[in-house]
């Protein structure tokens, strides 16, 4: 049976390549956005979150 530890890490990633995905043309346009700055670094922040995990 596998280990459903195992893909904590993968999933964090998944979900913050989505999050920086979808931030990442608001900061673009306009690089000043609140919103758009604060997504894209949680958006970082759980990628190397999912580097870290298993």
């Amino acid at each position: 049976m596998k280990n459903k530890k195992a893909n904590t890490g993968f999933i964090t990633r998944l979900i913050a390549s989505f999050i920086i995905v979808l931030s990442l043309p608001f900061l673009i346009t306009n690089p000043v956005n609140l919103f758009a700055l604060i997504g894209f670094a949680f958006g970082n922040f759980l990628l190397v979150l999912g580097g870290i995990l298993p």
